[in-house]
């Protein structure tokens, strides 16, 4: 069984996670695409919308920092999530 380096997996977690121009982008760009598919009336636009949406590696971020208690984590999740959602809002 291979084994798995905790620092690497966590340090991965934190970089997919970070507010960087690639995920205001990529939000974006999906709630660009969710308002077409609102407008088609299309729910597989909409579907297609959520599957590029960033927001996850916030919200896997967080997971991973309750699971670990780390408190920093967390908050920082908290505060890249919701510039994420006040971003695809705005």
């Amino acid at each position: 069984m291979d084994s798995c380096d905790r620092a690497a997996v966590l340090e991965h977690v934190a970089s997919e996670s970070a507010l960087a121009p690639r995920y205001a982008f990529m939000t974006v760009l999906s709630s660009g695409i969710a308002t077409l598919g609102l407008l088609q009336n299309s729910v597989a636009v909409i579907i297609g919308a959520m599957l590029i949406s960033p927001l996850m590696g916030p919200i896997v971020e967080r997971g991973m920092g309750l699971a670990t208690f780390a408190a920093g984590a967390v908050r920082r999740a908290r505060a890249w999530l919701f510039a994420g959602c006040l971003l695809a809002v705005r």
